[in-house]
């Protein structure tokens, strides 16, 4: 048996399979359109970069993606609209979204305002 038959050993693996899955892909493509590929390279460049991100759930990573893709904010820590950081939730990693003015030095994420006002328009459940 090879290595490319075993299961994803680390978050990272496990993320990186989970946006090659059809599923994933189909639903960043109904709320981005041809945008999707590019902002799903732009999280897991996020997640490459920043090791404490690497030890986070991967499906944590993917719904703080889903909330930047349904408030149209790109994950691009070079125009700072919005982050995804890490933190710890009963000693268990996870990420969340974080969003400009608060900014990425939170220690438990900030994202109720414009998270709020997309649920109160209908845009997210």
């Amino acid at each position: 048996m090879n290595d490319t038959t075993l299961a994803p050993r680390t978050n990272y693996d496990r993320l990186k399979a989970m946006i090659k899955a059809d599923d994933v892909k189909d639903r960043f493509q109904d709320i981005l359109g041809e945008r999707a590929p590019a902002f799903l390279t732009s999280v897991l460049s996020a997640v490459a970069t920043n090791d404490n991100l690497k030890d986070c759930d991967p499906g944590s990573i993917l719904t703080a993606a889903l909330k930047a893709a349904v408030l149209d904010l790109p994950i691009d820590q070079n125009i700072g609209f919005a982050w995804i950081i890490p933190y710890k939730d009963h000693g268990i990693p996870k990420a969340d979204l974080s969003n400009w003015p608060s900014g990425p030095t939170n220690t438990k994420p900030s994202t109720r305002s414009r998270f709020t006002r997309a649920k109160k328009s209908k845009l997210i459940a």
